[in-house]
């Protein structure tokens, strides 16, 4: 079972600790796609102030242009 919402969890092993994340980003992962409306995975969205800047998919070259571009570095 993941753990509630401010709950302290320990995880002792590495293992432990990508089973409790697994199941977190299960849980949550739609709802999150669904409210920034990701399409695809990975993607990189640059914000500022709330504001959606840019988007990036796993294109190497684009998302370090894009860094670059936005002043993240």
């Amino acid at each position: 079972m993941a753990a509630e919402e401010g709950q302290v969890i320990a995880c002792h092993t590495l293992q432990a600790w990508n089973e409790q994340l697994q199941k977190c980003n299960e849980s949550k992962k739609l709802d999150v796609a669904a409210d920034w409306a990701v399409e695809a995975m990975p993607t990189f969205m640059f914000l500022r102030e709330g504001k959606i800047l840019g988007e990036v998919g796993a294109q190497k070259d684009e998302l370090q242009q894009t860094v670059k571009a936005y002043g993240c570095l």
